[in-house]
């Protein structure tokens, strides 16, 4: 989601929602997504434009379905296209699933 900031997952998933990014959001409705949706926001964007750059902080949420849903111990691997081809490619193991929001890790890298 381009052009503006969020403080919180919540206030993310809210705005995904009613941009049509997501059908259901799994954090506020009662009903479970039947499809899997991705979308990015931002924590801090200095320029308001759509490329990550220095000093900027996105986050990558992915909606999982049901039958979609990854499950603790098992392989995922998640690759992000553009015109010229992957850009961002994570692989993880899935650690134990303890609640509705599942952090696969990532520093933010502070200069020393």
């Amino acid at each position: 989601m381009v052009g503006k900031s969020y403080n919180s997952i919540n206030e993310a998933m809210k705005a995904a929602k009613e941009k049509g990014l997501i059908k259901i959001n799994p954090l506020t409705d009662a009903e479970k997504p039947d499809t899997t949706s991705a979308f990015f926001y931002w924590i801090i964007n200095q320029n308001s434009d759509e490329y990550l750059q220095n000093n900027e902080i996105a986050n990558l949420v992915l909606v999982y379905s049901d039958n979609d849903r990854p499950a603790t111990s098992e392989y995922m691997k998640v690759q992000i296209f553009d015109k010229q081809g992957v850009i961002l490619e994570l692989e993880r193991t899935i650690p134990n699933i303890s609640s509705s929001i599942l952090d696969l890790g990532g520093k933010v890298k502070t200069k020393t």
